[in-house]
């Protein structure tokens, strides 16, 4: 169960930190800073990277965060699985599996996204 409580907090690290790096909200933001823009053509003092910097769509952050979701990140877990079985047989079919899965959902969120318009 600690393993377990450690996986999912990792995961929302993850899923924190993208949120606080701005590439999952940048659409939004970016309307903001354009309009600021449009008022102060010389630019925006407050914002500390220029938006042609930003390389993150709302497309790409949904795409980090279900292949983070999906994915396998937590190295004790393979521990624990290693420990108990006494092999490496399920600890890299368990990593393995994950990792394919998280890898084709994270590609089916993206072309679905492609395909509904978002850039």
């Amino acid at each position: 169960m600690r393993s377990a409580t450690s996986s999912y907090a990792s995961r929302a690290s993850i899923v924190l930190a993208c949120a606080s790096l701005g590439g999952i909200f940048v659409t939004e933001v970016y309307n903001l800073i354009v309009a600021e823009l449009k008022v102060h053509p010389e630019g925006v003092s407050w914002l500390p990277v220029q938006p042609a910097a930003w390389r993150y769509t709302l497309l790409t952050g949904l795409t980090l965060l279900v292949f983070y979701v999906a994915a396998l990140q937590c190295a004790s877990t393979v521990a624990v699985v290693r420990r108990e079985t006494n092999s490496w047989k399920w600890p890299l079919f368990q990593w393995l599996y994950l990792g394919m899965l998280a890898w084709v959902l994270a590609f089916l969120t993206r072309m679905v996204g492609r395909l509904l318009g978002a850039a």
